[in-house]
């Protein structure tokens, strides 16, 4: 049951404006205690804080490549951080074992980072938007993204269907249609429908255009282009 004390309400805009910004630092890759460098661990304690972005500090935001780097800062960003202050591997391989983490081919979490906010003190950075936008394929690859909108769509046969929608806010109409192609078998096996279900788009903010490119191919198809 609805709570009303326990409902969300607005704010004010002062009040929004007076939230403390969360500075995101400088992270380092989390890896598998089979695969860590001999010696990292203590060699993170030895380095100092470094803030990517703040109020005082910002990555350059002047070209589309600037704020898609940037955008990538904000998603890999961890907001929640716990101690890394036990070095025995033979602890970590059971705690691995007892979580079930995963790892790259690399022997790197996709999901996790190392974080220095104090000088000596290196800190697990987790709950970032990656943890549940990333997925691990069998072979070790990592795939990260997120689907901008899918809408439920009713066709002119009167079957019923989904449209998978991702907008693009660049200038030219260059878009990789093996994004959509991605997006549109995750989709149809998220849901468990056949994929001729699912249809897809690029709606080019600028322009209003909507561009359905054809032949999409299915996932036997993306994995042989995937795998080269």
């Amino acid at each position: 049951m609805a709570h009303a004390a326990a409902s969300p309400r607005d704010i004010s805009a002062s009040d929004y404006y007076s939230l403390p910004v969360r500075p995101i630092y400088k992270d380092y890759p989390r890896y598998h205690p089979d695969r860590e460098p001999p010696g990292y661990l203590p060699s993170l304690r030895r380095r100092e804080p470094i803030i990517v972005w703040d109020d005082e500090h910002r990555p350059p935001l002047e070209s589309d490549a600037d704020w898609i780097r940037a955008g990538e800062l904000v998603f890999n960003a961890p907001v929640l951080f716990f101690a890394e202050d036990d070095d025995d591997k033979e602890h970590a391989r059971r705690f691995i074992a007892q979580t079930g983490d995963l790892f790259d081919r690399d022997g790197v979490s996709p999901f996790s980072t190392y974080v220095v906010r104090t000088r000596g003190t290196v800190e697990a950075g987790e709950g970032s938007c990656r943890e549940c936008h990333s997925r691990l394929l069998p072979d070790g690859r990592v795939i990260r993204g997120r689907i901008d909108a899918v809408y439920q769509v009713v066709r002119e046969d009167g079957s019923r269907g989904y449209d998978v929608i991702d907008w693009k806010t660049t200038r030219s109409e260059t878009a990789d249609p093996l994004q959509l192609a991605i997006y549109r078998v995750a989709w149809s096996e998220l849901m468990n429908i056949p994929l001729n279900q699912v249809t897809a788009a690029f709606y080019y903010v600028r322009t209003g255009d909507i561009i359905r490119p054809e032949n999409l191919p299915g996932k036997a198809e993306l994995v042989r282009l995937l795998n080269g």
